[in-house]
């Protein structure tokens, strides 16, 4: 009896543990959790590294592997479109991507259109600017590099400047289309001395360019790789402040031509001198 007793106690303990290892929630770091967390599917990626305008072949894409979660808007996701890798081939990339980079829709465009409209992103407009060497950091600026825009000219109206020049940052953050008509970086990515950069520009900037051109000489000032800081530009000054500035301009000038005041003369009293001569006095009056 005892025997049968814990036989059938064995037997109903080894049921239960199967049960609750069936119906448990797997532990993080467990098995089962691994494979809920790498749940993944396929979106096109670059097969090699792709420069700015490239128009791609069939070579120039792949499917990979990426977790679901980790699956953005734009990505081109296999599930939705299982033939993108074909219906891509003859479009053209607008920024570069380095090899095992996703494809996103907004970086393509018909390679139909030209190079540079080609890359130029869709509201902006290009904009050619003279240079030299010495306006592009020696030359080592390059198509996709990031920069600012000074403009430098002689003092207006008056002002005190350093050394008789006034700089100004115009522009701030400009993607380099090309350089002279070179949109790409050779593959040594030696610098480039040209005598045209094309920037990429929003209409408004591009007027503040254009309009800057016939005030001085325009400067461009590579930025880091990575860096899109921008800082903001010194407050206007209000109107009070400028009248108040004005009002004291017109004071100090006033005052400054201004004839200093000739003290008054004081005229002295005549002096009274007596005169005895032969025993008669009289008196005079001297100055």
């Amino acid at each position: 009896m005892r025997w049968l007793l814990l036989s059938v106690g064995l037997a109903a303990g080894a049921f239960a543990a199967w049960i609750f290892s069936v119906t448990a929630e797997p532990r993080p770091g467990s098995e089962g959790a691994d494979q809920v967390a790498m749940q993944a599917a396929q979106v096109l990626v670059a097969a090699t590294d792709l420069p700015a305008g490239k128009k791609l072949v069939a070579e120039d894409l792949a499917w990979a592997e990426w977790p679901v979660t980790a699956i953005l808007e734009g990505f081109v996701d296999i599930r939705t479109e299982p033939d993108a890798d074909e219906k891509l081939v003859g479009a053209v990339i607008r920024t570069s991507l380095r090899k095992g980079m996703p494809l996103m829709k907004q970086q393509m465009t018909d390679g139909n259109s030209g190079f540079l409209s080609s890359i130029l992103t869709p509201g902006m407009r290009a904009v050619a600017l003279p240079i030299s060497a010495a306006q592009t950091a020696g030359g080592f600026i390059l198509p996709e590099n990031r920069v600012d825009v000074l403009l430098s000219r002689g003092c207006r109206n008056g002002e005190v400047c350093a050394e008789g020049t006034d700089v100004e940052e115009i522009l701030q953050n400009v993607r380099v289309l090309a350089i002279d008509q070179a949109g790409t970086v050779g593959p040594d990515g030696t610098a480039i001395v040209g005598e045209t950069a094309t920037l990429e520009l929003s209409p408004e900037d591009a007027r503040t360019l254009v309009a800057a051109q016939s005030e001085g000489i325009l400067t461009l000032v590579l930025r880091a790789a990575g860096d899109m800081t921008e800082t903001a530009p010194p407050p206007e000054p209000e109107v009070d402040e400028i009248e108040a500035a004005a009002q004291e301009a017109e004071a100090a000038a006033a005052a400054a031509a201004q004839v200093e005041p000739v003290a008054p003369v004081v005229e002295k009293p005549p002096r009274a001198v007596r005169v005895i001569r032969n025993g008669s006095a009289q008196s005079y009056e001297v100055n």
